[in-house]
Parts: C-alpha cells; structure tokens; sequence
C-alpha cells in the first residue's frame, strides 16, 4: 500500500459470459400485460419474452429463505452458493436491460428482489463458508453493487465481508500495466468512497493529481472517465 502511482490504470471488463440454453420464445408474451402492450416488432416481442423467461429462471435459482418461509427449490439437484450467485447477477444484467421499455416489471422484479434481501445476505455468507480459503471477492462486490443500485438501504456497504487487504487487490487486477487498474478503481471508488479513500488516497498525492488528469486528457476518453470518478472520489476528502 505504500507505492505512489504515477499514472493510474487500468481496464476491467468485470462481465462474464456464459453459454446461454436456447430459449424458445413463445407465440405469446406468457401473461405479461406491459410485454403484450408494447408497441415494438412481433420478433421483438418473443426475444423480450424469452428474457424474461430467464431472468425468472435466474432468480428462482438464486433467491432463497433460508429460514423457510419462502419458495422452495423446484429443482431436484442441489445448487451451491456460487452457482445462486451467479444467477442472481444474470438476472440483475437482465433487468437492467429491461429497465426503459418495461419499467413496471423491472419495478416489480426489483420489489421481489428487495423484498428477499435476508436471503442475499445469508447467500452471501453462504458463498464465503464454501470458499473459505479461494472465494473470488470481485464476483462478491460486483454483483453488490447491482444490489446497491436497486436499494442500498436494505444492501449495505456491511452485506459483504470483505477485508481492507482484499478491497485493495480487487484495485490490482494482477497487470503492472498503467492503464490495467483504472477501471476497476473506479469501480471501487463508486462502490465505496470512504474505503477507497483510505486505502488508495496514499498512491495518489494531491499534488499528483493535476499532472495524472492532463497524462489522461492526452490519452483520450479511453479512461479519462475512469480518471474522473477516482480523483473525483479522492478530492471529496480535502474538502470536507
């Protein structure tokens, strides 16, 4: 934690890619009103149709009572914590995509999600009991920070358990390329300013930044965003 960065880095594309099943779209948009209202192309319509279907897939594997009192699993084979959260995070990109032509059921995705939010935090610990040597941090926090987006109130910062140590080597992305932590430091700096501000303030002396900002305005917009959101975050503290 001691070095100074001269120029910071980095991109980090924290998306996954997974082979999809083929999903057949149906001839109808399966009780949907706002779907069947939409005023888009037929084919168009099946392929939103065949999201849906997915993302309820998604989120009937991923959401859970542990306590009981909800839905159980339909599925016969047991599905392990990583594999619930994985589906819980195709499910948020899911929404996401849904979120301008179908915003009454993303709000009542959303709801349903929120409303299960005991459930994600008992995935969460469950996830870390069954890697308690080689869990993978970064799939913890990206998928919180989808969470957080929906309601950070019943997702807090405290939802995943995760140290000082490992919040800065989720900054790292293991490259000793200038440009290879940007992004992901952007990220953690939205994520959590406080944290980043602690743990990364050091690499970034103030009278650094100004030399850093014009290294990326060169650069192009590549990163400069990225830039942005990080001194953005570290000016916060000076001026408080």
């Amino acid at each position: 934690m001691g070095e100074i960065i001269e120029f910071p880095e980095g991109q980090y594309n924290p998306s996954r890619r997974r082979l999809e099943p083929e999903i057949e779209a149906r001839r109808e948009p399966d009780g949907n009103p706002e779907l069947a209202a939409l005023k888009v192309p037929s084919e168009q319509r099946y392929l939103l149709n065949a999201k849906l279907q997915r993302i309820e897939k998604d989120l009937s594997h991923a959401l859970s009572d542990p306590a009981g009192t909800s839905k159980k699993w339909e599925d016969s084979e047991k599905v392990d914590a990583t594999s619930r959260l994985f589906d819980l995070d195709y499910a948020l990109s899911g929404l996401e995509s849904l979120k301008s032509q179908l915003p009454e059921t993303y709000h009542a995705y959303a709801t349903r999600i929120v409303g299960c939010a005991n459930g994600i935090r008992q995935l969460y610990a469950d996830y870390r009991t069954d890697h308690p040597d080689h869990y993978n941090p970064r799939e913890m926090v990206y998928v919180h920070r989808r969470l957080r987006e929906l309601d950070p109130d019943h997702f807090p910062l405290d939802l995943v358990d995760i140290s000082d140590e490992e919040f800065e080597r989720l900054g790292s992305d293991g490259s000793r390329s200038i440009d290879a932590r940007m992004t992901p430091r952007a990220l953690l700096a939205e994520y959590d300013p406080d944290r980043f501000r602690r743990i990364f303030g050091p690499k970034y002396p103030p009278a650094t930044l100004e030399r850093q900002r014009r290294f990326w305005e060169v650069q192009g917009a590549r990163y400069l965003k990225d830039w942005q959101t990080i001194e953005r975050v570290l000016t916060e503290i000076q001026t408080r």
